[in-house]
């Protein structure tokens, strides 16, 4: 029997969670030899989790992460690329917290590889790239300041010795896209400021 009601006030058996419930968000896909990928999927029925997902030359796939890690940066508010992999270990941003933190095989525990910043989720770091020898990181960090002010700037990461973040590249509003040369030795990136937006 048909009902008819003033709009917007009809009832459904279709429910928001139900449309949510079963889809999966891609995201961060990177491929490392020619055989292996790496992606995030957000993940409605764990909470909106973002994993890490290894694709193996066979097919078959793994979920890099455990539970209650989750991938995903705050960087720039609407986030950046959260992870890398150098050498079978995956660096990643940690939603929770936002550090980065690096975890060398499936269900293992990660290991925080930034240090704890002065309030929680303060240092938000995206657009990881490894080294060519894998002694450190590259990233985008957004610094919140109990000032109010945010800054930007692209940081070099020991993996190596455990220091603060260096300041390589600093001054704009935004920093995004750090990318090395195939040599080493230049690094490129984007930058823009205020009110001149991209």
């Amino acid at each position: 029997m048909t009902k008819i009601a003033p709009y917007g006030t009809w009832t459904s058996k279709i429910s928001a969670e139900m449309l949510a419930s079963d889809t999966v968000r891609l995201g961060s896909l990177s491929s490392f030899d020619g055989a292996t990928l790496l992606w995030t999927e957000g993940r409605p029925q764990e909470s909106g989790r973002s994993v890490i997902v290894r694709r193996h030359a066979d097919g078959s796939t793994t979920d890099v992460l455990s539970t209650p890690f989750s991938a995903r940066t705050l960087a720039h508010e609407y986030g950046g690329s959260c992870h890398v992999e150098h050498n079978g270990t995956v660096y990643f941003a940690n939603f929770d917290d936002q550090r980065i933190y690096s975890v060398i095989a499936p269900h293992l525990e990660p290991v925080p590889v930034t240090p704890e910043p002065p309030t929680p989720r303060a240092w938000r770091y995206a657009d990881l790239i490894a080294t060519q020898d894998g002694s450190a990181l590259i990233a985008v960090r957004e610094r919140h300041e109990t000032s109010g002010e945010v800054i930007n700037e692209i940081v070099l990461i020991s993996l190596i010795q455990s220091l603060d973040p260096i300041v390589l590249v600093h001054g704009h509003d935004f920093f995004a896209s750090p990318t090395l040369s195939p040599d080493g030795n230049r690094l490129s990136w984007i930058s823009w400021d205020h009110p001149r937006m991209p």
